[in-house]
C-alpha cells in the first residue's frame, strides 16, 4: 500500500477520534485514543482478534520501535 494511502487513512481515523497521534522528533506516533467512547471494547476486540495468531503476535512484538537511521541499509 502506498505511504500516502496509509497517511490518509490515519488522518481520517485521527479526525474521527479513533486514534491519537503525537510527534516524537520528526516521527508521528499513533495509538488508540483512550478517550474514544468505545476504546475499551475496541481494544478487547483487537486483543481477541490476534489471540490465536501467536506468529502474528511475535511479528508485531518484533516491529521496530523507532525509525531507521537515514542511509542505514535494510
Amino acid at each position: 500500500m502506498p505511504l500516502s494511502g496509509v497517511q490518509g487513512a490515519l488522518r481520517g481515523l485521527e479526525l474521527d477520534g479513533l486514534v491519537a497521534a503525537r510527534s516524537l522528533g520528526r516521527t508521528r506516533v499513533f495509538q488508540l485514543n483512550p478517550r474514544y467512547f468505545a476504546s475499551a471494547a475496541l481494544s478487547e476486540f483487537l486483543r481477541r482478534l490476534v489471540e490465536p495468531e501467536a506468529d502474528l503476535r511475535d511479528r508485531v512484538a518484533a516491529l521496530r520501535r523507532r525509525p531507521r537511521r537515514t542511509g542505514k541499509p535494510l
